[in-house]
């Protein structure tokens, strides 16, 4: 016979519960957060000139493709918290990766000295692409939402 449970103890542990794992859960969020924030005053910035000609514009683009890339990882993993399949997490964090590319160029023309364009989107895109990939390739626990692995 199993021991009486009281009511009381079972709220307590539901609170417990929950209360761990919303913190869990906030953490990876607020990566992301704090990311997209750094790359919207990045974005507002009305001249990041370095002065080096030809190397610059090479050093911008590769900015690009490394800042998206990182929000696309912090977004897989933000979503992945909440027990989102491993490839939808990833297509999802693509999709939200792409989307604040594509409105961080629109927001750059609101700004002086700065212009937007689809081809620093398609830049964007392909730090996105690069992570996606690297996150297929390297990360070594591929499962469903129940931890069973995929066949």
């Amino acid at each position: 016979m199993a021991p009486e449970v009281e009511p009381e103890d079972l709220v307590k542990k539901a609170n417990q519960t929950f209360g761990l794992s919303l913190q869990n859960a906030a953490l990876p969020w607020l990566a992301v957060i704090a990311w997209a924030v750094l790359i919207f005053y990045l974005s507002a910035q009305p001249s990041l000139t370095l002065n080096m000609g030809a190397w610059e514009i090479v050093l911008r683009k590769m900015a690009h493709m490394g800042e998206f890339a990182v929000l696309c990882l912090l977004l897989w993993n933000a979503i992945r918290q909440h027990g989102v399949a491993f490839a939808r997490a990833l297509m999802i964090a693509g999709a939200g990766a792409f989307l604040y590319a594509a409105s961080d160029e629109f927001h750059q023309h609101f700004i002086a000295g700065r212009n937007g364009t689809p081809l620093d989107v398609a830049i964007d895109c392909i730090g996105i692409l690069a992570m996606s990939l690297i996150i297929i390739r390297l990360w070594p626990n591929k499962t469903t939402r129940t931890g069973a692995p995929r066949h």
